[in-house]
Parts: structure tokens; sequence; C-alpha cells
């Protein structure tokens, strides 16, 4: 049973700061609570040697580029894999993009007939209510829980990994080490 953990990138709307073009969703996997509880010690570890505080939070979009590179090094390196969908954004309203991002990430883990334990997320109502009215419609078992991104490595991990991606996807650079991340650990 896998453990995961999703994060969203953009707002449907026009949100100040929001991503202008996309909307999108990561979930990332972590193949058993063994893995899931390694990515989190790691994680930790690299607060320390970054000097950073244990209540420090990763975040693509406010680190700076020595810490990226690091925390993308350390991506690279742990072992998961993940799921990307996006959605260029329309004037629909805010529900229906979530809606049908749901609908997409429950429609490949249904085709994937992957078994997933628990999920936690960021605190994102909207989005966690079309993710269990999707699962629901569609038969799919998902355990999910919002949580405070801060304490929990998994979630900063799908927050970078969204990012990165939304970000590669939007034409803009991004660190060399994403590609080897992306080739390796995306399910299609």
């Amino acid at each position: 049973m896998y453990y995961g953990a999703i994060d969203e990138s953009g707002s449907p709307g026009a949100a100040k700061g929001s991503e202008p073009e996309f909307v999108s969703l990561v979930l990332v996997l972590f193949k058993d609570k063994e893995a899931a509880d390694e990515a989190n010690e790691q994680v930790s570890r690299l607060k320390r040697e970054l000097g950073k505080s244990r209540d420090y939070e990763f975040h693509a979009k406010d680190d700076n580029k020595q810490i990226k590179h690091a925390f993308l090094d350390l991506l690279n390196k742990l072992d998961f894999t993940f799921f990307f969908v996006y959605l260029r954004k329309t004037p629909s309203r805010r529900d229906a993009t979530y809606t049908k991002l749901a609908a997409e990430l429950v429609s490949k883990i249904s085709s994937s007939k992957i078994r997933i334990k628990s999920i936690k997320m960021d605190n994102n109502n909207r989005l966690f209510e079309c993710l269990r009215k999707q699962a629901k419609m569609n038969n799919v078992f998902l355990k999910c829980k919002q949580v405070k991104s801060h304490n929990y490595a998994t979630v900063q991990i799908a927050d970078y990994i969204v990012n990165i991606a939304t970000r590669e996807l939007s034409g803009k650079k991004v660190d060399p080490i994403w590609k080897q991340i992306k080739k390796s650990k995306r399910i299609k």
C-alpha cells in the first residue's frame, strides 16, 4: 500500500501571484510507510545541513537557487514516484477546474491499479472536496487528510514537484536535476 502527498500549483482564477497559464496537481507516492518516513528523515537532515530550523518549510517558489538545487538533489535520491496532471486556465468556474484536475488524477490512479493507504495534502477545501467526490464516483479509495505543509516533508516534496513541473510546462528555466527526476520518477 502506497502513502501519498498532494499539492497544486496555480489558482483556477486570476489570483495575484498565481501561475498565469496553468493549474496543475501532483500526487507523490511512496511505496510504503518506511519510504515515506525515510523521506521525512532525509528532509530533516537537509534542513540541519543547511542551518535551517526544524520548522523551516521548503517551498519551491520561495527558496533561493542554492536551496532549490540542494532539495532537488535530495529528491533525485529519494525513493518515490509521482503523477502530474495539469490544465490550461479558462475563464470557467473555479470548482469546474478543480473537478477536472481531480477527475484526471483519479482516472490515472484507477487505471494504474495502485492502492493507496493514505494521502496528505495542504489545506485547500475546494480541491479536497473535488478529490473526494471524484474518488467516490469512480470507486477509488482515497483516504485524504488536509494538513499544514510545514509539518510534513512529503507535502513539501509534492510542492517542489508540482511547482518545478509547472515552471517547465510554462517554458521557464528549471534546474537540470529536474529532468533526471522527471525521467526516473514520473508515472505516465
